[in-house]
């Protein structure tokens, strides 16, 4: 399974990526690296372009309150980009009726 799939597969169960990191041998130093399957399970394979995937549990109310501000602050630029267009076209308005005036 590509880590698309484990991505997916962890959203599908309320877990996000925390971080993704090469893997800390140091951190592990018992730990036998081993294929696991195929011909030859019991062969090792290089960690050198491995990667550590840390995902956490996604607090509820903390996604609720995130999508809660998420919305208001949709609302606000909504609000906002209406009032700069009457602006604009305010503006618009005046400026032709000035170049007609001028005319």
């Amino acid at each position: 399974m590509r880590f698309g799939g484990v991505q997916k597969l962890a959203l599908e169960h309320g877990l996000y990526l925390d971080k993704k990191t090469s893997f800390p041998t140091w951190e592990f130093p018992f730990y036998v690296n081993l294929k696991g399957v195929g011909k030859h399970p019991y062969n090792s394979f290089s960690l050198e372009d491995t990667k550590l995937f840390v995902f956490k549990k996604r607090d509820e109310s903390a996604y609720r309150m995130e999508k809660d501000e998420l919305d208001a602050w949709e609302n606000l630029v909504s609000v906002k980009f209406e009032r700069l267009c009457i602006a604009l076209l305010f503006l618009f308005l005046i400026v032709n009726t000035l170049l007609l005036l001028t005319h």
